[in-house]
């Protein structure tokens, strides 16, 4: 129980308690790899050096797309294409 007693010029009010950060999320590629292993189980997916070779795979894949994601392309750029028509010797 708490006392009511009254407070005294000694007395120094109590800071709030500053609320804990939350944690750190984890990766994308740990929670991708989480997501395979849900929709896809596997005794293979029990394996930690198939595991880690598949998130070296996923982190490389999103590092790549981040990379190709950042090229700044305007609405009128499309890819450049060669056509030629194929003719038969007859």
């Amino acid at each position: 129980a708490t006392s009511l007693e009254p407070a005294s010029a000694d007395d120094k009010p109590s800071k709030p308690s500053k609320p804990k950060d939350p944690p750190e999320p984890p990766p994308p590629a740990a929670l991708l790899l989480e997501t395979i292993r849900q929709r896809y189980p596997d005794k293979q997916l029990d394996d930690q050096e198939v595991l880690q070779g598949i998130y070296s795979e996923l982190r490389g894949d999103l590092a790549r797309s981040r990379r190709l994601s950042s090229f700044p392309l305007k609405n009128s750029d499309e890819p450049g294409f060669i056509f030629s028509a194929f003719h038969t010797s007859d």
